[in-house]
């Protein structure tokens, strides 16, 4: 298994992570900046108008998450039947399917819209008229969003992370230019950041189309010709049932914004926008695995490979998990002073807020690969059923303890306290689904994985101990951060194929060192 791993998976799976990350760190330092310069410029208030307007887009757009999981992975399961005329109607399919989800949401949206602004959002009255403009820039993004998808699908089938991260890098630099442009205008702030927004989707769009149609041979044809209606059926029959599982996860989201809203203001909310792109950008890190990951899963299950998709996605929540405490185990405790060096005001519970979800983040990379597998196999039924009704009672309790006079902070608690619970039913339906051992899931990737962080954590926790808060301190906790993960890992945390994995796409002119030996010398 392992040489069949080695040689057709590890090089590409490497080289599309490499893009991504440098698509990553790129964006993420620019969103430093660029972040900086809109809150500066709109303001808390406005800023927080903004994150709770375009999340209620973000809940209202739970039909095109779930068609979008379901092109995708059609999509890569037919590349890996490598059938280029079945590849042609499943993105024909998807294009006109994707035409007419498009204005079935944009009506929705309208037709919500009113509601939002009559009966829920509290929003101060001199602000609400360009609120309402902003929704309308967000319902633009939204459909241009939709009928992206297809294309979207297309180049994360073949698996051309390259080209996904140049589109990303354009994005990034795109804001952090619009952020700059927001502190030398006079006119609406707000207004105008959402126009020029728009503005960059609808290049995105067409750069996306032209450069399918360039590049690929089943997105240069005639969609009605390879239009399939049975294929049609059985997508919408397979998002049908994603469906629930997009729902409930947007409306918690959304939820969490909206209590936040109505209980606390909007100055509350933009504490909690800052918590989710910290959280957010973190999380790319490690979501850049799973992003690569995701086409070789949905492949692997087309080519009837189980024991390669199984072995992918086992080893792939390990790896998430690892990547994402290299980043996060520094920021966690040098959060305070990260903030107040990033922004001129830092929003009220920011950092509690921040600290708490970053935990929830951590132990749901436990489990994140697992979902692909469930999916691959095109049995999500039972699964997304049960994990849409669990999902809502978090929501629900928040609800309740705010309404007793609880603070803020206790609604991410209390949905730390549901993650375990949450990957106890995706555990349980992996193992249903794809048969993998309860037993060396726990001892292979639970116990490394804490037993790693917890010993890292103290390492690294140790400089608070004596020195002041300061730029010195900060670069020792990542110093120690970084050479102590690395032995811990590569030495305790990897099983030896898994540190054969990563020894094959490592340049053999580094091997020859004596401390590569040592770290990926096989344990007996």
């Amino acid at each position: 298994m392992y040489s069949v791993i080695r040689m057709k998976s590890s090089k590409r799976i490497l080289i599309n992570t490499i893009f991504l990350y440098l698509r990553i760190i790129i964006s993420l330092f620019i969103s430093l900046f660029s972040t900086r310069y809109i809150l500066s410029s709109l303001g808390a208030k406005d800023y927080g108008i903004f994150n709770v307007v375009s999340g209620s887009i973000v809940m209202l757009t739970f039909l095109n998450i779930a068609m979008s999981q379901a092109t995708q992975r059609y999509m890569s399961y037919t590349q890996g039947k490598e059938n280029i005329f079945e590849q042609k109607r499943i993105f024909s399919t998807s294009v006109i399917l994707h035409s007419l989800l498009s204005f079935i949401i944009v009506l929705i949206m309208e037709i919500g819209g009113y509601f939002l602004f009559k009966n829920i959002l509290k929003i101060d009255f001199d602000r609400i008229g360009a609120a309402k403009i902003i929704f309308q820039f967000a319902v633009i993004n939204t459909f241009i969003s939709v009928i992206s998808v297809p294309y979207v699908a297309v180049i994360n089938a073949h698996e051309n992370m390259f080209i996904d991260s140049i589109i990303g890098i354009f994005e990034s630099f795109a804001k952090l230019i619009i952020s700059i442009i927001l502190c030398y205008i006079s006119y609406d702030k707000l207004i105008f950041y959402s126009l020029l927004i728009t503005i960059v989707s609808i290049f995105l769009l067409f750069y996306k189309r032209f450069y399918c149609l360039k590049k690929y041979e089943e997105v240069r044809t005639n969609i009605f010709k390879y239009f399939n209606f049975k294929i049609f059926k059985d997508m919408l029959s397979f998002a049908s049932w994603g469906l629930l599982g997009t729902i409930m996860s947007l409306i918690n989201n959304y939820g969490k914004n909206l209590l936040i809203n109505v209980f606390f203001g909007t100055i509350v909310n933009a504490a909690q926008a800052i918590t989710e792109q910290i959280v957010g950008q973190l999380g790319a890190f490690s979501n850049v695995l799973t992003k690569a990951l995701n086409p070789f899963i949905d492949k692997s299950e087309g080519a009837g490979n189980r024991d390669l998709m199984i072995t992918a996605s086992y080893t792939g929540n390990k790896f998430a998990y690892f990547l994402l405490i290299f980043f996060a185990l520094p920021v966690f405790i040098e959060l305070p002073y990260i903030l107040n060096l990033w922004l001129k005001n830092v929003p009220e519970y920011t950092i509690t807020f921040c600290r708490i979800y970053l935990i929830s983040y951590i132990l749901g990379q436990l489990t994140i690969t697992f979902p692909l597998a469930i999916s691959a196999t095109g049995n999500i039924k039972n699964f997304q059923i049960v994990q849409t009704f669990t999902a809502s009672i978090p929501l629900f309790v928040s609800y309740l303890f705010f309404h007793k006079g609880f603070s803020p902070i206790s609604l991410y608690i209390i949905f730390l306290i549901y993650e375990p619970i949450r990957a106890a039913i995706i555990i349980y339906f992996t193992k249903k689904r794809c048969n993998i051992s309860i037993t060396s899931y726990l001892k292979d990737v639970i116990f490394p994985c804490f037993l790693i962080t917890l010993i890292l954590f103290c390492i690294s926790y140790s400089p608070k101990l004596f020195l002041k808060v300061g730029l010195i301190r900060l670069i020792l906790i990542c110093t120690l951060n970084f050479l102590f993960y690395i032995v811990l890992v590569l030495k305790f945390g990897l099983s030896n194929i898994e540190r054969l994995m990563v020894l094959n796409i490592i340049p053999k002119k580094f091997t020859k060192y004596k401390i590569f030996k040592l770290l990926f010398n096989d344990r007996s």
